[in-house]
């Protein structure tokens, strides 16, 4: 799957065929790392995915004690925000 087409399928501008080429297409998003590079709501939603095991988190993945801490190069993901900050305490204050 190309990027075009997964970035697509995700956002329902393409149609899609099942509900497996969705879930296909966030994979695709998570494993090159467009989730998180794009608007927001593909980082929350992929992280969503991820969460309830629809998708898998991506190669280098790592838990932190609060929810999914996803590694990928410099940039880090946790409760849902993206940093370049390697700790997800900086966030807590948005979870109150």
């Amino acid at each position: 799957m190309d990027n075009y087409t997964a970035t697509g399928l995700a956002e329902g501008f393409i149609e899609a065929e099942s509900e497996e080429q969705v879930l296909e297409a966030w994979q695709h998003l998570v494993d090159t790392g467009l989730a998180w590079q794009l608007q927001g709501f593909f980082g929350r939603t992929a992280a969503s995915l991820i969460e309830q095991g629809y998708i898998n988190a991506p190669q280098g993945a790592e838990s932190c004690q609060h929810s999914t801490f996803l590694m990928t190069t410099s940039t880090f993901f946790c409760h849902g925000r993206v940093s370049t900050i390697p700790s997800c305490g900086w966030m807590m204050s948005d979870l109150t």
